[in-house]
């Protein structure tokens, strides 16, 4: 059954005036905290993780295989500003993993690729 075309126009229409109604929310903590990855992927398996903090607090740092299983969890208390960590899942073998930082509210959530 074919539907009219100014229907469809004007449901995608009303769905879209709907969407830009809604207020955007941006968390104060979501900008408070920006991570990345490099080299993402490794073929060492060790990478380096900035992480950018603007707010004083503790940091969770997590680790999971492509199990959902924690590898490795640490809980770090990064400078005000850009500050720079290591990470070495050489012995581990090759695959995805996840890297979890948690802070506050915020949750980010990297994919890492060891070759």
């Amino acid at each position: 059954m074919k539907m009219p075309a100014f229907f469809i126009l004007f449901s995608f229409c009303t769905c879209l005036q709907a969407y830009a109604q809604k207020p955007l929310s941006i968390s104060k903590d979501t900008l408070t905290l920006e991570v990345q990855v490099f080299p993402n992927p490794s073929p060492s398996r060790q990478f380096s993780v900035a992480i950018n903090h603007w707010q004083a607090g503790k940091v969770k740092v997590q680790v999971l295989n492509a199990l959902q299983r924690v590898i490795f969890q640490k809980e770090i208390t990064p400078t005000y500003g850009l500050s720079l960590h290591s990470l070495n899942l050489s012995h581990h073998a090759k695959g995805w993993y996840y890297l979890v930082i948690t802070t506050g509210q915020t949750k980010i959530i990297k994919r890492l690729e060891g070759l």
